[in-house]
């Protein structure tokens, strides 16, 4: 069924705490859905409140997408194993993303980063369709409210994430980090927020939840109009 109602409440999926890397975040967290506020806002038929992951604990996402940015540090600006671990870290504290620090500093081509970093992540060996998942989402009255996908990577490695999830029809958008335009945007800035509920045509005054384990970007949305 085709959503009928304009102003229904947004619930913006941080993509980043389940299934990708946002450099250092604990991504081995499962994201624990709370269908408890679901069932409150919204027709949802469930009769206790599952916990169910974007992906499987354990998976080496995390470490993959970090080893990657790791190299790239290394052998685009010709640092030591230990030096680029430090920069990378230090990027990703300053800036949300140790990519805009590359940019910034060191004139990095972002897309060619994205290439060699982000989509060369072998998500094909690690993530796998997830039954128990889909059924949540797709369980979930979207005439009532809106679900939308929010990340920090691009969008051909977003994309990747849930179509091997099989669950990119269940969404009705995603809000993603533009590698293209410098300076970046990202979580957990300010304007990373107010770009989703935009682009989501989210209203304060209509709800938006955010569903999500990072404590700083959650702690930011808190502070703005997401519940």
């Amino acid at each position: 069924m085709e959503p009928t109602n304009p102003s229904r409440p947004v619930f913006f999926f941080d993509i980043d705490n389940c299934v990708s890397s946002a450099d250092f975040c604990p991504l081995t967290t499962p994201l624990t859905l709370d269908v408890a506020l679901l069932q409150k806002s919204v027709a949802i038929r469930y009769s206790s409140p599952p916990s169910v992951n974007f992906v499987s604990t354990g998976n080496n996402i995390h470490d993959s997408m970090a080893a990657l940015i790791n190299d790239y540090f290394a052998k685009h600006l010709q640092l030591s194993a230990e030096d680029a671990k430090m920069l990378h870290q230090r990027y990703y504290k300053d800036y949300g993303l140790a990519v805009t620090g590359l940019a910034l500093h060191h004139k990095i081509d972002t897309l060619h980063f994205n290439r060699e970093v982000d989509d060369a992540v072998p998500l094909d060996d690690i993530l796998t369709f997830d039954p128990q998942l889909r059924r949540l989402l797709a369980d979930i009255d979207q005439t009532k409210v809106k679900l939308w996908l929010f990340t920090n990577a691009y969008i051909t490695h977003a994309l990747r994430v849930v179509r091997l999830l099989g669950i990119e029809d269940l969404f009705e958008g995603i809000t993603y980090c533009d590698y293209g335009e410098i300076p970046i945007i990202c979580k957990p800035h300010t304007e990373m927020f107010e770009k989703a509920e935009i682009e989501a045509g989210a209203s304060p005054v209509d709800g938006c939840y955010f569903v999500g384990k990072s404590l700083a970007t959650s702690s930011r949305a808190l502070r703005l109009s997401f519940d």
